[in-house]
């Protein structure tokens, strides 16, 4: 089952890879840092931000879409610090789970085999939602402010927690996630 979950994970991997490098997302301005810890308040129409293990990190270039704009079952979400597929790359690959609204929250561990997030780092280290045990109280928390599938509309939230790295159990903590993107489709 695992490899089956690899490959459906490596493959989607891929495709969002791909979008994210030909999607570009213009935004009014960048938000300005005063230095790697802590930021100044964004003054940004679009953002996607983190502290990954205490360090800000500003992912100034997102993707969102939609697996089928008629009839949406899965979102796509791409944040990346530069454009193309340059890491350190954030990703949200999300079914749907009741309705899609503000409120809508996913907690992304082992346990959840159909959604899941990754961060890939500097030094290509990829850490995965996929790989965390519910059992030891980790994985990744993602809850949406609001939410609304129109073309060009917004969707916003938080998010926090951990991802590890699946061959070790080498992770990285997630906190004062936030994000607003536009759908691309």
């Amino acid at each position: 089952m695992k490899t089956k979950l690899n490959q459906t994970l490596s493959l989607t991997t891929l495709l969002i890879v791909v979008m994210f490098s030909f999607a570009t997302c213009k935004k009014d301005s960048t938000p300005a840092v005063n230095n790697t810890t802590n930021p100044v308040v964004p003054s940004v129409t679009y953002y996607f931000s983190c502290k990954i293990n205490g360090v800000f990190k500003d992912f100034k270039n997102q993707t969102l879409i939609k697996d089928n704009p008629a009839n949406v079952q899965e979102i796509f979400l791409v944040a990346g610090v530069t454009s193309g597929n340059t890491p350190p790359i954030f990703n949200f690959d999300l079914n749907k789970k009741g309705l899609w609204e503000a409120g809508l929250s996913y907690k992304l561990d082992d346990n959840d085999l159909a959604n899941f997030a990754t961060y890939k780092d500097e030094n290509l280290d990829e850490f995965k939602s996929t790989a965390i045990s519910s059992s030891n109280n980790g994985g990744l928390t993602i809850s949406f402010t609001s939410f609304n599938l129109t073309k060009d509309s917004a969707v916003s939230g938080t998010f926090s927690g951990s991802l590890q790295l699946e061959q070790t159990v080498k992770t990285v903590v997630i906190t004062e996630g936030k994000f607003k993107v536009k759908f691309q489709n």
